[in-house]
């Protein structure tokens, strides 16, 4: 991963707090890892990579429609 990427601070998130008790996302744990991915302002490929396995990992049955949707518009918007 490059030194200016944010992918491995959003990787360890997901693991160490997103995921740590279950396989799902709550509206803060989404926030925050997108707060991660847009630090600088953009997204660049190794944080699209991590996000696109995130939101994979994420059972979208234990996600609320808010998040759902959040991840969805998400996507959407960054091309993931």
């Amino acid at each position: 991963m490059t030194r200016d990427s944010g992918a491995q601070d959003i990787m360890r998130y997901s693991f160490l707090v997103a995921f740590a008790n279950d396989d799902t996302l709550c509206e803060d744990e989404l926030g925050m890892i997108t707060r991660l991915a847009l630090r600088d302002g953009i997204i660049d490929d190794q944080e699209r990579d991590v996000l696109r396995n995130i939101f994979a990992r994420a059972q979208t049955q234990n996600l609320t429609p808010d998040v759902r949707d959040e991840i969805r518009q998400f996507r959407d918007k960054y091309n993931i």
